[in-house]
């Protein structure tokens, strides 16, 4: 058994341990907690590892005695006062003259914890918003019980499961792992929880999984400007709102990958000039002819980049395109001033020394910023470069399934368009 680590916290507050943990527990038969004769047990994936955690009230001295196992049991322990509330303050909800507010001042016990561990609720959450309760439940169980990791410690003893990775959740087949566990009419809703966990495991393993607390994040990512042009049928594509961003990574469903080839194909569909052959007759070979014969290609869009901790977001401009994402390394290794537009809106990345500062629209004065180190979005520029490499290889399988007559020279077109290389291995089947 994993040797245990043990402390005591004394809360400055009146503690109703249950009351505190039951926000947590997904019914009665959740596999991630146990609570039994005033002892809470769970099992939770932390930043260390997987840990298991036991807490015990003292009321004789109003103390919390607990013990943890396994990998993540310091952090578990480090974690305690936050999870019991410490970080809450009751106070400052003032409520007005009702019944809300005689609720509040019965359970001077209950306070708001913060676990730290997002994935630890994602999914259930998002379960619980697709169904009913009650068969978010059983779904959370069933998933726990299939695809949780036995948790260590004494919890192996209790059936405590915990609950996967982000990883882990991402090759949870979206329809095969739900078929039994959610009625027909929820299938289609059951790969919400999954889409968010790829999304979610995407940028923890780009940006770092920190010590768990609320962190500021800043993410980059390629994204094209869409629009679905009336009546196309050429090949499958996603209903996406007119006029906003399509991220691309190597997470897209072939629906998505058709929008991007549909979007960049588009942004190409100029009658020919010059030396440029005629249009062929077909549809399809109409459509593609300007991406498959210009020399230089365009994509509407560019790189956007958020402020997790403010939701500032720095958007392309009207000048911009995903054929000059390299002008942004420029920027960093030589430039001082990079602009992505012109009025009414106009993006603008500066470099003072170190410090790169991004200003949503450079037209108004007081217009919001994000602010990071140059050595930061160096670290940006690789991963949205993973993000288009990873799509470009996704296009070229998709171009094989869906345009296999012209898969050779529609994958070097976008390799063209992104300033990338050709794939050399198309993606297994």
């Amino acid at each position: 058994m994993d040797a245990a680590r043990s402390r005591t916290w004394t809360p400055p507050y009146p503690l109703d341990l249950a009351a505190v943990i039951s926000p947590l527990r997904r019914g009665a038969g959740d596999p991630t907690i146990r609570v039994d004769a005033g002892v809470v047990w769970r099992a939770s994936r932390t930043p260390g590892g997987i840990g298991t955690l036991r807490i015990v009230s003292r009321p004789a001295d109003g103390a919390v005695a607990a013990t943890a196992w396994g990998p993540g049991a310091d952090w578990l322990l480090e974690q305690l006062p936050a999870m019991l509330g410490a970080n809450d303050d009751p106070d400052s909800l003032a409520l007005p003259p009702g019944k809300l507010r005689e609720v509040q001042r019965r359970n001077p016990g209950l306070r708001l914890g913060a676990t730290g561990l997002v994935m630890d609720s994602l999914v259930a959450s998002v379960l619980e918003q697709k169904v009913t309760v009650t068969e978010a439940h059983r779904a959370w169980r069933h998933l726990l019980r299939r695809h949780g990791t036995p948790a260590p410690g004494p919890g192996t003893e209790l059936s405590l499961m915990v609950a996967p990775s982000a990883r882990e959740w991402a090759l949870v087949p979206s329809l095969s792992a739900y078929t039994r566990i959610c009625s027909g009419r929820y299938k289609q809703r059951c790969s919400a929880p999954l889409a968010k966990t790829r999304a979610l495991g995407a940028i923890r393993r780009r940006y770092g999984r920190g010590s768990g607390t609320l962190r500021r994040v800043i993410t980059m990512q390629p994204v094209l400007e869409i629009y679905t042009p009336d009546g196309f049928d050429l090949w499958p594509v996603a209903e996406i709102e007119p006029f906003d961003f399509l991220p691309l990574s190597g997470e897209l469903s072939p629906a998505e990958v058709g929008t991007a080839v549909m979007r960049i194909a588009g942004c190409n569909d100029i009658d020919p000039d010059g030396d440029r052959p005629p249009r062929p007759a077909d549809a399809l070979g109409s459509f593609l002819h300007g991406l498959l014969t210009f020399d230089s290609l365009f994509a509407a869009g560019g790189l956007r980049v958020t402020d997790n901790s403010t939701g500032v977001t720095f958007v392309p401009g009207c000048c911009d395109g995903l054929e000059d994402w390299r002008e942004w390394h420029r920027f960093v290794d030589e430039g001082s001033l990079l602009g992505f537009g012109h009025e009414p809106v106009s993006p603008l990345a500066e470099r003072f020394g170190d410090t790169v500062r991004l200003t949503v629209n450079n037209e108004q004065t007081d217009s919001p910023v994000i602010e990071l180190s140059a050595t930061e979005l160096c670290h940006l520029l690789a991963g949205a470069e993973r993000d288009l490499t990873d799509f470009l290889a996704l296009a070229a399988d998709w171009a094989s399934r869906h345009l296999p007559g012209h898969c050779g020279p529609v994958t070097a077109a976008l390799a063209r368009v992104l300033d990338l290389p050709v794939p050399t291995e198309p993606l297994e089947p």
